[in-house]
């Protein structure tokens, strides 16, 4: 669970209940409408609110909250509970992609009437025959 507080909870703690102090520092330049001086209230429980969240590789989510874990969609389900998508994301980290397929580095593959092999750089270099099609 993760705490917040509202902002108009907070306007209503600092002008109710009196328990409010003031801490001197530098927060801000010579345009501050604050000053060099900050007011901080104690809040009244009522206040804090907590809101479920979910954990998704080390990242909290709140519920409902839709997030991209590489090409497939997440959402938070609440509970720690996370559902995402089942795509096959492809990646070009070890070989090239083309057409939905991954081609291993030195791979080669036709694209139309062309030769495509796989460079070690992830990209594929490809011959220029002009292709007639019927």
């Amino acid at each position: 669970m993760l705490a917040y507080l509202s902002a108009f909870c907070f306007f209503i703690a600092a002008i109710s209940t009196g328990d409010c102090y003031s801490v001197a520092g530098p927060f801000g330049g010579k345009n501050d409408s604050l000053g060099p001086h900050i007011v901080i209230c104690t809040l009244p429980p009522e206040c804090y609110h907590e809101v479920e969240v979910c954990e998704h590789k080390g990242v909290s989510y709140r519920v409902g909250q839709t997030f991209m874990d590489d090409c497939n969609e997440c959402s938070c389900e609440g509970n720690n509970v996370v559902r995402c998508t089942k795509k096959i994301c492809l990646t070009t980290d070890t070989g090239c992609a083309y057409n939905n397929k991954i081609y291993k580095i030195g791979e080669s593959y036709m694209k139309d009437c062309n030769t495509c092999i796989c460079e070690a750089t992830n990209a594929a270099i490809c011959t220029g025959i002009f292709c007639i099609f019927d």
